[in-house]
C-alpha cells in the first residue's frame, strides 16, 4: 500500500518506542499531522504554545522514563527555538529527537535572505547543540534516516539529534515498511577491563578517607542498587552533583547532598579532606567542582564514564574505568566481595558531626517566619507536603540552588529534575509537563523565580487544556536574583535591568481559568500546597520571597563579610 512520508515517520516512531511528541504544527508538516491524527491509539501529540517549551518537555520525558524524548517544529522561526532545549539536553547528555519540517528540496536556492518565507539554514544553527544533525533526502531513505537519528541518540553518550525532513518527502509516497527498533536508553552496557577494575578496588581498599561522587551518569544508568549497595556495604559516604541528585535517599546517614556551589557546606568540607573519590558519570564541570579546583592534586581519582573523552578532559584520572556506571559498578562489586574493607571509625565520625551541623543549620534557616518569606522556608514547606511518588522540576539561577541544598529527597531515584547542561531561565513549567504525560496522574511541584516563569507563562494554557497536575511555586521576589547579586558583590553595588517588578502571577494564573493564589506569609503556603496536591488540577502559587537570601556558597560567604565590612570583589559564579 501506498503510503506519504507522514505515515512512514509516525509509522516508524511507533514501532521504536516512541508514545509522545511535544510541539507545534505547521504547513510543511501537514503529512505528519494527517498520520498523527490516524493513530491517536498509539502516539499522542502534545501542543505547546511555544516551540522552546517542546525542547525542554522532551528532555524531561527522556530523563523519566529512560527512553527517547521527541518534539516538533515547523521550518524557520520555529526550528530556531529549539536551540535552548537542544543545549540543555546536549550538556546533560540526554537523548531526544527534535523533528523540524523544510522547504521543498528544489527551493533550496530561495532560502538565503527570505526569498522564500522562513527560508534558512537551520541545521547549521542546530548542529552545535547535537550529537549529529540529519537530513532525508527521498521517502525511500525516511525511515532508514528516522531509525538512524534514534540509535545515534541512545548510543554510547546519549545526546540530542536533529532529523530535517523536506516538504517534499512528507507528501511523496511509498510501499517500504517502516523500520522497527528501540528508543530505550541505555541501548548497549559495556564493562571496564577487568584489569583496570582490580587496580581501581586496590586504590579504594587502601583508602582511609573514600567519598563516592555520584553525577547525572548513575541517573541515566539507573545504577541505583550497585550505588547503594557499595555505600551501605562498605560505609563509604556519597555526594552527588545537582544531576546526580536522588542518587540515593538524601535521608541516608552517608548522603551529604549536592557538592558545589549551588551545594551543602557539610559535603564541601568532607570532600575536601576526602582522599580517594570514587566520581561516577562526572563531567568535572564548573560548579560541581567549585570553578576547577576540585579534586586536588594530592586527591587519588578513580573515575567511570560512558564517554571515553571524558578522561583528561579537564582533570586527569588516576584509574579510568571506561563503561556504563551500573555494569562497572557490579564489577567493582564482585571484585570487593568477600573483602573486610570497611570505612574508619575516624572517617564516618567526621561525616557524622559534619552532617550534623548542617542540619541544624539547615533547619533553622528552614523555619524561619521571616516576611518576606525566606526561599529556604518555602522549599521546606514544600518538602513537608511531597510524598514518595512526587517530582519536582526546577528553573535555572537561585531555583535550583534552594532545591538542590535544602529540598531533602527521601527516596532513591528520579524524582528531581535541575536544568544544569545550560541553565537557562524558562525551564521548570516545560520539565513538568514533560514529566506530566512521562508519569500520567504523577503530582508534580515546578519551582521557579518571577524571571524564569515569565519566560513561558503563556503555557498555563497548555496546563489548563490538558487539566495537568502541575502545581507552579514561584518564587517572587521581583529581581533577577542572580544578576544582582553578581552586580551587588562585583560592581560597588551598581544596579541595571535587575528590578523586574512585582506581579501576582496567582491573579495571572486565574485568567487562564486555573486556581492562583498570591502567599504572603509562610503559614499559609502548607495549607495550600496540602489543599492543591489533593485537588490534582494545575495550579500557580505565587510566593512574595526575600530577595536578600542566596543559596550559593560564595554568595552567602560575601554577604556575610559585608556584613562585617571587610567583602572584596567576588567571582561572578
Amino acid at each position: 500500500m501506498q503510503r506519504h512520508g507522514g505515515y512512514v515517520l509516525v509509522d516508524t516512531l511507533i514501532r521504536h518506542g516512541v508514545t509522545h511528541v511535544f510541539g507545534m504544527p505547521g504547513g510543511q508538516a501537514n503529512a505528519f499531522y494527517d498520520a498523527l491524527s490516524q493513530r491517536k491509539e498509539d502516539i499522542t501529540h502534545i501542543l505547546i504554545r511555544d516551540e522552546t517549551t517542546a525542547g525542554f518537555a522532551a528532555d524531561s520525558f527522556s530523563r523519566v522514563t529512560n527512553r527517547i524524548g521527541v518534539c516538533d517544529a515547523t521550518v524557520g522561526p520555529g526550528a530556531t527555538k529549539f536551540p535552548s532545549g537542544l543545549m540543555e539536553a546536549f550538556n546533560s547528555s540526554v537523548p531526544i529527537l527534535v523533528i523540524v519540517s523544510d522547504h521543498p528540496q528544489n527551493s533550496v536556492l530561495l532560502q538565503q535572505y527570505g526569498r522564500i518565507s522562513q527560508g534558512g539554514n537551520q541545521l547549521e544553527m542546530l548542529k552545535p547543540f547535537t550529537k549529529e544533525t540529519f537530513n532525508v533526502p527521498s521517502i525511500e531513505m525516511l525511515s532508514k534516516v528516522v531509525s538512524a537519528a534514534i540509535h545515534t541518540a541512545v548510543s554510547g553518550r546519549p545526546g540530542p539529534v536533529v532529523v530535517q525532513i523536506p516538504q517534499d518527502v512528507f507528501q511523496a509516497t511509498t510501499k517500504l515498511e517502516p523500520l522497527f527498533g528501540t528508543s530505550n536508553h541505555p541501548k548497549f552496557r559495556c564493562s571496564a577491563p577487568e584489569s583496570e577494575i582490580a587496580k581501581a578496588v586496590r586504590l579504594l581498599r587502601s583508602a582511609k578517607r573514600p567519598i563516592i561522587l555520584a553525577g547525572g551518569g548513575v541517573q541515566l544508568s539507573q545504577a541505583y542498587n550497585e550505588i547503594s549497595e557499595l555505600s551501605d556495604n562498605y560505609k563509604i559516604p556519597v555526594v552527588t552533583t545537582l544531576t546526580g541528585k536522588g542518587s540515593i535517599a538524601e535521608t541516608n546517614d552517608l548522603c551529604l547532598g549536592v557538592l558545589g556551589e549551588l551545594g551543602s557546606p557539610c559535603a564541601k568540607i568532607v570532600a575536601d579532606q576526602a582522599d580517594v573519590i570514587l566520581a561516577i558519570g562526572y563531567k568535572h564541570s564548573q560548579n560541581s567542582s567549585y570553578r576547577w579546583t576540585w579534586p586536588r592534586v594530592d586527591q587519588d581519582l578513580i573515575h567511570i564514564d560512558i564517554d571515553p573523552a571524558e578522561f583528561g578532559r579537564v582533570i586527569t584520572a588516576d584509574i579510568a574505568l571506561w563503561g556504563d556506571a551500573r555494569e562497572v559498578l557490579k564489577q567493582i562489586l564482585a571484585e570487593l566481595n568477600g573483602s573486610n574493607f570497611e570505612t574508619s571509625t575516624e572517617w564516618l565520625n567526621v561525616v557524622k558531626v559534619e552532617k550534623e551541623k548542617w542540619l541544624q543549620t539547615r533547619t533553622e534557616e528552614c523555619s524561619s517566619k521571616n516576611n518576606p518569606i525566606w526561599p529556604q522556608a518555602a522549599v521546606q514547606a514544600i518538602v513537608d507536603q511531597l510524598g514518595e511518588n512526587d517530582f519536582v522540576t526546577c528553573d535555572a539561577g537561585f531555583s535550583s540552588g534552594w532545591a538542590g541544598c535544602f529540598l531533602e529527597l527521601k527516596r532513591q531515584g528520579r524524582q528531581i529534575i535541575l536544568p544544569r547542561g545550560a541553565a537557562g531561565l524558562g525551564s521548570s513549567l516545560p520539565f513538568a509537563l514533560g514529566v506530566a504525560m512521562a508519569r500520567p496522574g504523577s503530582r508534580i511541584v515546578a519551582i521557579s523565580g518571577d524571571g524564569a516563569f515569565s519566560y513561558n507563562v503563556g503555557e498555563l494554557a497548555t496546563l489548563k487544556q490538558l487539566n495537568l497536575p502541575i502545581i507552579n511555586v514561584v518564587f517572587n521576589n521581583a529581581v533577577l536574583s542572580w544578576s544582582k547579586w553578581t552586580q551587588q558583590l562585583n560592581f560597588d553595588r551598581n544596579n541595571l535591568s535587575v528590578e523586574l517588578g512585582s506581579y501576582e502571577f496567582g491573579t495571572i494564573a486565574e485568567s487562564y481559568g486555573i486556581v492562583g493564589e498570591n502567599v504572603r506569609n509562610i503559614e499559609d503556603l502548607g495549607p495550600i500546597l496540602k489543599r492543591e496536591l489533593a485537588a490534582n488540577r494545575p495550579s500557580v502559587i505565587n510566593v512574595y520571597t526575600d530577595e536578600w537570601q542566596a543559596p550559593t556558597l560564595p554568595y552567602r560567604e560575601a554577604m556575610n563579610k559585608a556584613k562585617q565590612g571587610t567583602v572584596g570583589s567576588q567571582a561572578a559564579y
